[in-house]
Order: C-alpha cells, then structure tokens, then sequence
C-alpha cells in the first residue's frame, strides 16, 4: 500500500521515549526498509528524554524505549569541546543483548544528567539545542582543517542517510562513494564483524556529494 512513497525524514528534539518493546522493533523495521530515517538530537543535562520509563502497568509492565538516530548535544564550555574533540555523540541502538542494554541504561538515566531546575528549562529550549549544534558543526568543520587535527571525516557533513550507515550499517541511496568506502574500510578493521548489506551497483558509480553549508538543509544533520 506505501510501497510507492519515499522516504520519510522526521527532525525531533528534546523527545521523550514514545513507544514499548514492541514499537521499536516495527520502528527498526522502516529503517531497514528505507521507509522511514529520524534524527533525534537532545542536549546533555535535559530531564526530559529521560521520562517516560514505562507504562506502570502492574498486570502488563512495558518499558519505554527511543527510536531513531541519537544525536547528542554537549554544552560548550572545555568539557563539551573536549567530547566533541574526540568523536562526535551520535548512537543508533543497533545490538539489543544485554552488555549494550546495559550501557545505553547507565548512559541515558537521570542521575547521570543531574542539573538545577533553571538549568533544565534552558537545556530544553529549543534555542539551546541551535546554538549547541551550531558550535559542534563549526567546532568539528574548525578541527578537520587545522593543522594539527586534520581530518577529512571531521570537516565533511554527513547526511542522515550516511549515518545510518555509518552508526546502523543500514545502506539506502544517496549516499556518497567516500562513505561507502569509509565504511567498507571500518567493517574490515573490525575482525569478524559481518554487515548483512552489501552496497548496491548503483553506488560504485555514483558521485560524491559537493560540500557546503546548504546542504544542512538536504536531509543533513552534522558534520
């Protein structure tokens, strides 16, 4: 029936978990399909991606869960510049087994984002996450062209699809040669990591995307 529709690209910010076990795993099934590619940012210290744990059902306890691709604002004094000097936080719950539960739980908890009540009023607001991922586009765009830090995937901007890959190891169209091959070079550094796509025909002659601020605008979300 939606056979026919392209893909759908959702922009959430400051988001509560929305959906039970159940919902992320049909959520995931979108993404696997090309249907559907949502980017999530959130700031460090908001309480409010934090809520909604579960449904406090005695007969029927389900817990909430996120969808989509996280991306993590970090504020920008020297702690927020020296995360976003090392890589930036942007996580796709790719393994469901215990040790990576465990990991996405201690890092997304309330007691790990603890902040005073004015502090998570302006965390929240919507002005906070802009200027926060202005300052990390051109924070990393500065490190990959400087001499000392030079580094090509830091000045690129990605888009959604391309993280996807990148975090997901889901492959759509549209993505440029470079991060296909960038990815292919990671999963072998990976030993005995198997990816269960493999890039389609259409992308071993497909061009790279030109660069530039205007495409933040094309389905881009940073750098």
């Amino acid at each position: 029936r939606f056979a026919h529709l392209s893909t759908i690209y959702i922009w959430t910010f400051a988001a509560p978990r929305v959906g039970t076990h159940a919902f992320f795993h049909a959520f995931q099934y979108l993404e696997r399909t090309n249907r559907i590619r949502h980017a999530r940012f959130s700031c460090t210290n908001d309480i409010v991606p934090l809520t909604l744990v579960c449904n406090f059902r005695q007969d029927d306890l389900q817990f909430y869960k996120h969808v989509g691709m996280r991306i993590q604002l970090h504020d920008t004094d020297r702690v927020g510049q020296w995360r976003l000097h090392n890589s930036l936080d942007v996580t796709y719950p790719l393994n469901h087994d215990w040790p990576s539960e465990m990991q996405r739980l201690l890092a997304n908890n309330i007691l790990a984002n603890l902040n005073t009540p004015k502090g998570f009023e302006e965390c929240h607001g919507l002005a906070e996450h802009q200027r926060r991922l202005h300052f990390a586009m051109t924070y990393r765009r500065a490190l990959g062209l400087s001499t000392l830090n030079s580094d090509q995937r830091r000045k690129d901007i990605k888009t959604l699809d391309e993280y996807y890959l990148i975090r997901g190891n889901i492959l759509s169209n549209g993505i440029s040669e470079k991060i296909v091959n960038m990815w292919k070079i990671d999963m072998g550094k990976n030993k005995g990591a198997q990816s269960a796509l493999a890039p389609p025909a259409d992308l071993t002659n497909s061009a790279p995307e030109e660069e530039g601020d205007d495409q933040f605008c094309n389905n881009c979300i940073i750098l």
